[in-house]
């Protein structure tokens, strides 16, 4: 990921740095595959941001509990 990023040493916040090292903590993207050389990752939507918001908000109703924010 720095080869496309053109930088040897990303800055701490970005985004190839999470890739390479914390790929399972990134909130957009879910890794499918990765390899010892090359990672895929396929982007979340909008359209299964808003699912996941009306599943939580069911959730919520159900539980009879809120989130903050």
């Amino acid at each position: 990921m720095r080869y496309f990023v053109n930088a040897l040493d990303p800055i701490p916040g970005a985004a190839a740095r999470s890739f390479e090292f914390d790929p399972d903590n990134r909130v957009w993207f879910v890794p499918l595959w990765q390899n010892v050389k090359y990672a895929v990752f396929r982007i979340v939507t909008s359209a299964e941001e808003a699912i996941a918001l009306q599943d939580v908000q069911r959730a919520e109703k159900a539980f009879g509990t809120r989130r903050n924010g």
